[in-house]
């Protein structure tokens, strides 16, 4: 990823990774149910943990690329070895969000076009971001964040008329046989949606103020985390004890709002608002993906054939892995145990190696120089 990308754009393109899961979200309420929100709650110490890493990981790299750091933690050879598994790791990412966005539009009534023309097509529009740059995708971010806020803000105002407040109450109690699953899985769905922001690691190079960039980072995450609960919580108002019998409840809750007979059907401008955040966190995964491979192969910005190249091939390769329909043909809860697993080794294991390998080299070198200095 190229370019400078200001505050406000950071902030659209940070929120862009942990605002588009309403996949998820609907496996939670369909699962959980009531305890829907505390399941969101548990989600909470994961982004946090996240935040913290990227905090550690600025302090000690701030300026550096995403590629030169893992070479100072991990060595040259080992360093490249391990850029290379993140460009593998966001591409895997990409292929399994951008089939899960074409699947997501074809369930809304689009299926008069085959299955694979929307993937093609999603995949594509996809890899002219990750072409384009970062500084594109993030204004794109900033352009569709702020409608999707308002029109949640909206739906919530022309919902809370119909809803029925007694859905929530009494709450469900906290059991101790329910707590541990709760936790567990509040602890995957931290992980699914906050492990995005590795994709972000690329780009911290281009940003001068660390600190401001870090404190958005922060805002943007607490932002999501509360959408989520308001989101979960507005649907139980409405929906009550029919939630579970809804794939997307989300989008029901859009149905159900209107005002009058001329602004109405609030779920299909819900649906394409949820598309394009879904296909905007396909294309920073991707992008992340492409950067990597450009810092590896030592292709500067200047060459833009050569990253055009890069990424019309990765986009060939994400389309041969799609027609191998291999990750579609495993069962859910084990597609969703390899994401979870692959989240905690790249979002969370190799950053904090990173950070510790880092810290003590640095520490070492340091300390080298102060006795060189004194025996001097």
């Amino acid at each position: 990823m190229q370019g400078k990308i200001g505050r406000a754009e950071f902030f659209s393109l940070a929120l862009v990774l942990c605002l588009n899961s309403v996949v998820l979200l609907g496996a939670v309420e369909k699962t959980a149910g009531p305890l829907s929100w505390l399941v969101l709650v548990a989600a909470l110490p994961a982004g946090l943990l996240c935040w913290l890493l990227f905090y550690f990981w600025l302090k000690l790299y701030a300026g550096q690329s995403f590629g030169s750091s893992l070479e100072y933690a991990f060595g040259r050879a080992a360093g490249r070895m391990v850029l290379f598994a993140y460009a593998l790791f966001w591409l895997f990412l990409t292929e399994l969000f951008g089939g899960c966005v074409a699947v997501f539009w074809s369930s809304l009534g689009a299926n008069n076009l085959p299955l694979w023309f929307y993937t093609v097509l999603f995949l594509l529009v996809v890899a002219c971001f990750a072409a384009t740059g970062g500084t594109a995708l993030a204004r794109v971010a900033l352009l569709v964040v702020v409608p999707a806020l308002l029109l949640t803000l909206v739906n919530l105002w022309l919902t809370v008329w119909n809803a029925d407040f007694g859905n929530l109450l009494p709450l469900q109690p906290w059991r101790r046989t329910e707590s541990p699953a709760v936790i567990w899985q509040g602890w995957y769905y931290g992980l699914l949606v906050f492990g995005g922001f590795s994709a972000l690691l690329p780009i911290f190079q281009h940003t001068r103020e660390v600190k401001q960039r870090l404190g958005t980072l922060g805002v943007a995450l607490v932002i999501a985390f509360l959408l989520w609960l308001v989101l979960a919580m507005g649907s139980q108002v409405v929906l009550g004890a029919s939630l579970p019998l809804y794939e997307f409840p989300i989008l029901q809750v859009f149905r159900l709002a209107e005002f009058g007979h001329w602004f109405s059907r609030f779920e299909v401008i819900g649906a394409v608002l949820l598309v394009m955040l879904a296909l905007l966190r396909a294309a920073a995964l991707f992008g992340a993906a492409v950067s990597s491979l450009l810092e590896l192969w030592e292709i500067k910005s200047q060459q833009r054939g050569r990253i055009w190249l890069v990424s019309l091939g990765c986009w060939l390769l994400l389309l041969i892995l799609y027609w191998a329909n291999r990750f579609y043909t495993l069962p859910g809860e084990l597609l969703l145990t390899i994401c979870v697993w692959l989240m905690g080794i790249f979002a969370l294991l190799l950053p904090a190696s990173a950070v510790l390998f880092g810290a003590l080299k640095f520490k070492k070198e340091h300390r080298n120089i102060v006795v060189k200095h004194e025996q001097y």
